[in-house]
């Protein structure tokens, strides 16, 4: 199953920014304000943040792999020392 990319790049802001932000405060304020379960609600939400991240990276993949390589691509990844050499 493919993501449209709205979908995407949503789940990609909730589990790289908000959900480690929201862990990150309730477990801040919950030592300030003595909150209960901080431990359990940040384990909690990194196992949720874990399991998006892995089906967000599958997803990647797949995408990834049905998408063509054009024919001109320069499949070079990097340059070497001796290959900025001969470009001079």
């Amino acid at each position: 199953m493919q993501l449209n990319s709205k979908v995407y790049d949503v789940l990609k802001w909730i589990t790289m920014i908000v959900l480690p932000a929201c862990a990150t405060a309730y477990f801040g304020l919950a030592g300030i304000w003595g909150w209960p379960y901080a431990d359990e609600v940040v384990k909690t939400i990194a196992v949720i943040t874990t399991l998006l991240g892995a089906l967000l990276g599958i997803s990647t993949a797949q995408y990834n792999k049905s998408q063509p390589i054009p024919e001109d691509a320069d499949m070079k990844i990097w340059k070497d020392e001796e290959d900025e050499e001969d470009d001079n």
